[in-house]
């Protein structure tokens, strides 16, 4: 039987078949050069722009379940970079500062071409070792995760923003030393909405609930009333101290009175 097979005349004429990617991908890894040369397919360009966005995003995803928040802002970061050589003006001043400014046209078209061009390059790499399925992975999941961890993170503030909101803070701090005091009885409380009552009456600007939200106020009792408490991590690791508020479920503060005396605000 053995010897009848090889009496066979083999043809040396290619044998046609269904070359698609997944056989590609199973063969002998193809040189970066002639990757990066070949024409892109409709998919290699949707993996381009996947990567491309998980770079933009950046990594800072990665250790949120640890309850540690990375602020490495890739996007933002090389938006700044690129806009100190094609550009000028108070917008850097603002983002060395680490606040919100909106970055000229020029500068975001060059920095979206440059993320397009790492994650072209990116997939080709991965493409040219055989890994297609690992960038459709990794795409997918930095702009899912990364989008996700975007969009709950608190917002970069603005100048303008950052002024009112230490202005804000002054006030209530004057207020506070003012209005507040301490207590040693526990049994000694004060409910939110009355502290809100009482910053409104000692600032007459803000008695008809204009220039500050109740909502700013209850943020800024809280802020006022934190205190410093280590985290527990996953594995036993302890965290660095972060600032906890004293506030109950109920918008209850113990230990704390509001005074008696006469309002004696400037407002």
């Amino acid at each position: 039987m053995l010897e009848a097979v090889d009496a066979v005349p083999r043809s040396k004429a290619a044998v046609l078949g269904p070359l698609g990617r997944t056989v590609r991908a199973a063969s002998t890894p193809v040189p970066l050069l002639e990757v990066l040369a070949t024409a892109p397919t409709p998919l290699d360009l949707l993996l381009s722009s996947l990567l491309a966005t998980g770079l933009w995003l950046g990594p800072d995803f990665l250790l949120a379940p640890a309850g540690l928040a990375l602020e490495l802002r890739l996007g933002y970061r090389t938006e700044a970079l690129v806009g100190r050589i094609l550009s000028s003006g108070e917008w850097l001043a603002d983002r060395a500062e680490g606040l919100a400014a909106p970055a000229p046209a020029v500068v975001r078209a060059t920095t979206v071409a440059l993320c397009a061009s790492a994650g072209f390059v990116l997939e080709r790499l991965l493409s040219s070792s055989g890994s297609e399925q690992a960038a459709l992975y990794l795409g997918a999941s930095t702009c899912i995760w990364g989008g996700l961890y975007e969009v709950a993170r608190p917002k970069l503030k603005t100048r303008d923003e950052r002024e009112l909101e230490a202005t804000r803070q002054s006030e209530f701090l004057e207020f506070a030393e003012a209005k507040l005091r301490s207590s040693d009885r526990p049994a000694d409380t004060v409910h939110e909405t009355e502290v809100v009552r009482a910053f409104r009456r000692y600032y007459p600007k803000y008695r008809a609930e204009r220039g500050v939200s109740d909502k700013e106020l209850f943020d800024l009792m809280r802020r006022w009333m934190s205190v410093p408490r280590r985290q527990l991590l996953p594995g036993g690791a302890i965290g660095a101290p972060r600032m906890m508020t004293t506030r109950s479920a109920a918008g209850y503060y113990s230990s704390i009175t509001l005074t008696q005396d006469p309002d004696v605000g400037l407002g």
